[in-house]
């Protein structure tokens, strides 16, 4: 049951995205300043695959990098602050197109506007979101199945001879 609630939850914040605040910019006829705010998805799967590689270079694993602290935290982001902002940055922009262009400048943008705190919080968040847990109970339930062999719930069961 608690994995049932833990995949919807990442299933609705996939597809609501998860907000991640670029800069608030004052503007001098407004009491409150404007807030930009940035907002990544559910990618599609070529953007999925490029998220994953670098994800698989940095070298570091999920349950890692929610252990951290904040002198590791920081010590990640010097590390591989190019490649956490890059991640965010696929995961922002949706489509092929807009990815190659866009991908590399917006990850320069992300590294030098964004706070680091929300950059970590972001990709730590997302990374956390995307799992292959319903893959692996989609492979379980076909490795049961062999085709060679007949159905059990399509055929009837005959008695006598």
């Amino acid at each position: 049951m608690d994995f049932d609630l833990e995949k919807g939850t990442a299933e609705a914040l996939l597809d609501v995205g998860v907000s991640v605040p670029l800069k608030e910019v004052r503007i001098p006829w407004r009491k409150e300043p404007v807030k930009i705010r940035l907002v990544m998805r559910r990618p599609l799967l070529g953007n999925l695959i490029k998220i994953a590689s670098t994800y698989l270079d940095i070298g570091v694993t999920h349950k890692q990098i929610s252990e951290f602290n904040k002198e590791e935290q920081m010590q990640f982001l010097v590390s591989h602050g190019a490649a956490v902002s890059k991640i965010v940055s696929i995961a922002i922009l949706g489509g092929h197109i807009y990815g190659r262009l866009f991908i590399k400048p917006l990850a320069w943008i992300l590294r030098w506007i964004v706070d680091d705190v929300y950059l970590y919080a972001s990709f730590n968040t997302f990374v956390s979101l995307l799992g292959t847990k319903d893959f692996g109970t989609i492979i379980r339930s076909l490795e049961g199945l062999n085709p060679m062999s007949p159905m059990i719930l399509s055929q009837k069961k005959e008695k006598g001879s």
